[in-house]
């Protein structure tokens, strides 16, 4: 956010918050507020690399002048922007619009963001060279109200305990009980795949089992939930489906308390199902066809099935012993079995080993032999592609891991990490300056060196990033800018 990840959204994870992320929600929504934050955070694109010639007719008179004026122009930039934007630059703003939400996504064409009306909220697809909306699709449902109201924050239970399984809670901000609860660990309003963008939420047209108990209605599973998917070219449904009541979900690569919009890892467009009888489907999300099924007798309440970027991972209990199964989403065969240092931490794909995160520090474990690999301080934990894993320790200090070869590597010294997405190999990082201004640039994972790319004036600190398709898009809860790299 997906996450990775949301007040102008309304919504922000407790367990997100715990984990270090930085707090990128305020209060938002219309208004003289937001009015004010917008212009507080105008930015001023300043184009030097054209000379400005004055209006003189006549090249005699012009020398002098102008050569003292460029130099005054030069000594206001160097000491607003630092030296950086006299020499060459690979940044150059693309487009930039108001936002209220901070809730975007970005691929190789297109910036899909989630934006607040008077009449609810909308995703809208937009053009990821010129920001031009291709298509705008009003979102409505329970879920769909409480992202457009943005009164309420989200906190994900997990991992489960003996009394309460797999849940989101939604919690008032003023505090109380929680209003809602749904059955899984993440709660986005949109998971964006490779040809569609999944919704999930309440199906308003079936009531809520009637004789469900006190536990069940807790845990939100005593709801008929309904899937949509939206072809991404189109912005039209494609498909949709019903999830009994006591139906549980995951989706590849959504990390526990993902929210917003959530993007799915490249190929992995398939989503799993579980049932407490543990009746276990995967689907492909372009068509909703069932991939595989396999039971696996009754789960426990402290149970789970997740997904991670490229494995179903079941965790079972037997007494005092808690294990953790990988199977292959095409055909639930069996990968590996796995008994985890810490049962309290979430799994992570970090391939070919596997990582588990707590709001404490990482463990990177080889699940075929039960080794720790290492075990880095500092709790933000991003995987890249097959054979990576960034990890950023106390102090933003960013430590790349080969998960193949089972070793730390270097990384750029100096950059803070502000990308919010996974598994990809361009990782998008920062240096503030004490002016406000800031360096962008990109970390190659597969190299640990960070390529600048330019800097950009007035950096927000609750700012948050993605690249794709030769861009970068940065944005936060009152604009989102986005950027074209130059070779």
């Amino acid at each position: 956010m997906g996450r990775p990840g949301p007040a102008a959204s309304g919504l922000r994870s407790a367990a997100t918050k715990e984990r270090g992320d930085e707090g990128r929600r305020g209060p938002g929504g219309p208004g003289p507020a937001r009015a004010e934050r917008a212009q507080r955070s105008t930015v001023i694109e300043i184009d030097i690399y054209t000379p400005w010639l004055g209006s003189d007719p006549d090249p005699r008179r012009r020398g002098p002048a102008l050569g003292a004026a460029i130099l005054v122009i030069a000594g206001v930039l160097l000491a607003l922007t630092g030296p950086s934007l006299l020499g060459a630059e690979g940044l150059r703003l693309a487009w930039r619009t108001a936002s209220t939400t901070d809730h975007f996504w970005v691929t190789r064409n297109a910036v899909y963001t989630l934006d607040r009306t008077k009449a609810g909220i909308r995703l809208t697809a937009r053009d990821l060279r010129t920001g031009a909306p291709r298509w705008t699709l009003p979102l409505t449902g329970t879920l769909a109200d409480v992202y457009a109201r943005g009164e309420s924050f989200l906190s994900s239970n997990f991992p489960p305990d003996a009394t309460t399984g797999v849940r989101t809670n939604v919690l008032d901000r003023q505090g109380g009980l929680p209003r809602l609860a749904y059955p899984t660990a993440a709660l986005p309003l949109v998971y964006l795949g490779s040809r569609v963008a999944v919704l999930i939420d309440r199906d308003p047209a079936v009531p809520p089992d009637p004789d469900a108990d006190g536990r069940t209605r807790a845990m939100g599973l005593d709801w008929t939930h309904v899937v949509t998917a939206v072809d991404l070219d189109t912005g039209r449904p494609r498909w949709r489906m019903r999830l009994p009541a006591g139906v549980r979900w995951a989706l590849p690569g959504v990390r526990t308390s993902g929210e917003g919009i959530a993007g799915l890892p490249a190929g992995q467009d398939w989503m799993v199902t579980s049932s407490a009888g543990g009746e276990v489907v995967v689907r492909d999300v372009d068509g909703a066809a069932v991939l595989s099924r396999r039971a696996l007798g009754p789960l426990r309440q402290e149970s789970y099935v997740a997904a991670l970027a490229d494995a179903v991972v079941v965790r079972r209990d037997d007494g005092d012993r808690a294990t953790l199964d990988a199977y292959e989403p095409a055909t639930l065969a069996p990968r590996w079995r796995f008994v985890p240092p810490v049962v309290d931490a979430e799994p992570v794909g970090c391939e070919p080993l596997l990582c588990l995160a707590d709001t404490r520090s990482v463990w990177i474990v080889d699940p075929r032999d039960g080794r720790t690999i290492w075990r880095p301080t500092g709790p933000l934990l991003r995987p890249g592609p097959a054979g990576r894993v960034v990890v950023t320790g106390y102090g933003n200090k960013v430590v790349l891991f080969d998960t193949r070869r089972a070793r730390a590597l270097r990384a750029g010294p100096g950059w803070r990490v502000v990308d919010y997405g996974a598994h990809t190999r361009s990782v998008v990082v920062v240096r503030v300056q004490a002016t406000g201004a800031a360096d962008l640039g990109l970390l190659d994972v597969a190299t640990g060196e960070a390529r600048r790319l330019g800097r950009v004036s007035l950096w927000s600190p609750t700012a948050h990033c993605l690249p794709a398709g030769g861009h970068v898009a940065c944005g936060d809860d009152t604009q989102l800018r986005v950027w074209r790299i130059d070779a």
